[in-house]
């Protein structure tokens, strides 16, 4: 649904010669999915996916709808903005180092840990914690 209201909003804005548009997808970034506000309210697996949000389509139709504009009157887009490229600055984090997690014996995937309180007050926050592993390794685990 998304990408045919991209196709409208961006045929509304050219003439008669244009028969077509195709839509290509983001490659290459980290756009995710681009969804319509109604299929990201349910938060199915593409309105889950959104990564920007329930409007992100809304900021992408008013971009199609700039540039569409500007090549039917054949206007120039003047863009004050400067790409900031973080490649090289962000720090590197090894996600496996290729050693297997362990639990202790007796304990299982998923078992929490006791908690603090055995009564908590209306407004009181209560964190849990619970024997999990790395999700980039191999899923093996080993009792100590």
């Amino acid at each position: 649904m998304a990408g045919r209201r991209l196709r409208e909003a961006v045929m509304s804005q050219l003439g008669s010669w244009a028969k077509y548009s195709v839509i290509a997808g983001y490659s290459n970034g980290y756009a995710g999915y681009v969804t319509t506000p109604e299929e990201y309210r349910l938060q199915q697996y593409e309105g889950g996916h959104t990564l920007h949000g329930q409007w992100t389509l809304a900021a992408y139709l008013q971009t199609v709808t700039l540039l569409a504009k500007a090549l039917e009157s054949d206007v120039e887009i003047s863009q004050n903005i400067t790409y900031d490229d973080w490649h090289g600055k962000s720090s590197s984090t090894n996600l496996a180092d290729g050693k297997t997690d362990s639990i202790p014996r007796g304990t299982a995937f998923g078992q929490a840990l006791p908690i603090d309180k055995s009564h908590y007050n209306r407004g009181d926050t209560i964190a849990v914690e619970f024997w999990s592993s790395n999700p980039s390794r191999n899923y093996g685990f080993i009792y100590d």
